[in-house]
């Protein structure tokens, strides 16, 4: 699944069909944002497009702002 600028793969698990891997990344990106496991197919993929919708919003949030501030503190 694809939305915004984040993908979400849902994967078997190879060692046990009973569980699916719900791997999230923003599209190009090697760096895995989260990584679920669940107990059906069902259960990964509405987990993978809950978080593809909270990245989705966070981004739209943050693409509409001009400046971002931040403290000397919070970017140590």
């Amino acid at each position: 699944m694809q939305l915004g600028g984040y993908v979400a793969d849902i994967v078997p698990d190879p060692e046990s069909p009973c569980i699916y891997h719900c791997i999230v990344q923003r599209i190009g990106s090697p760096k895995v944002l989260y990584l679920r496991q669940e107990p059906t197919f069902a259960a990964a993929l509405d987990c993978g497009h809950r978080l593809l919708q909270q990245l989705a919003r966070n981004f739209r949030e943050k693409a509409g702002a001009i400046y971002e501030f931040a403290t000397v503190e919070s970017v140590k």
